[in-house]
């Protein structure tokens, strides 16, 4: 296994995990940090793919502008737990069974799905269209 390989699966791995981070934090403002480094993560995978221009983007606009806007309306909220209305039991079972119906159609529409021809299709179709440098800054001086 090559370098970028083993950055794409671990950039991959975290990634996923500070995305489930993000939904399972209790504390928004931790929530908010975890969303942060998944968008850190993201960006690496934009480097992986030699588009330099796209990782500055996305580190500039989205970790930074938009995550501090986020911070500052959580913070000026003040959230705590005194403040927040308990939960009904019959709402929360309510809310396990429409996510295990959701995951119910999910895993229906899957089932009869040919994924492995359907990717080898794609991947055959894109790689023709693939050129070196795509997204990078050279190639977007060229467009301007």
């Amino acid at each position: 296994m090559t370098i970028t390989q083993t950055l794409f699966w671990l950039l991959s791995a975290l990634t996923i995990f500070s995305a489930l981070m993000v939904v399972v934090s209790k504390n928004p403002v931790h929530s908010v940090l975890w969303l942060i480094f998944t968008f850190f993560c993201i960006s690496g995978h934009y480097i992986l793919l030699n588009a330099q221009f796209l990782f500055i983007v996305n580190i500039i606009v989205y970790a930074g502008a938009i995550m501090v806007l986020f911070l500052f309306v959580i913070m000026l909220m003040n959230l705590n737990e005194s403040s927040e209305p308990k939960k009904n039991r019959w709402l929360r079972m309510a809310g396990v069974i429409a996510g295990g119906c959701l995951l119910l159609v999910f895993v229906a529409a899957l089932k009869n799905a040919d994924v492995k021809t359907n990717c080898r299709n794609q991947y055959r179709r894109y790689r023709l269209d693939y050129k070196p440098g795509k997204g990078s800054v050279q190639s977007i001086r060229g467009t301007l």
